[in-house]
């Protein structure tokens, strides 16, 4: 709302669907596991929007989570 957009749905896409962002990403680190859980996750979302001129838009997001928190949103196309 801030940008002026309005939310109109918002999907999760097809196990293995990266949409435009790289299939396969290499990452070096520590990993978190609580009770077989593993906290490092990346997730990907479909969100559909109206823009100020009411025109449905669509951009995919990435949600990168490490130890149980987001540390990460990245859109394309950017809003």
């Amino acid at each position: 709302m801030k940008k002026g957009m309005k939310l109109v749905e918002i999907k999760t896409p097809k196990a293995f669907d990266t949409g435009p962002f790289p299939k396969f990403g290499i990452s070096i680190g520590i990993q978190t596991n609580i009770a077989g859980f593993r906290g490092e996750k990346t997730r990907y979302r479909i969100v559909k929007y109206k823009d100020g001129k009411d025109q449905i838009k669509e951009s995919w997001v990435k949600l990168e989570f490490v130890a149980f928190s987001l540390v990460s949103i990245k859109w394309s196309p950017e809003i």
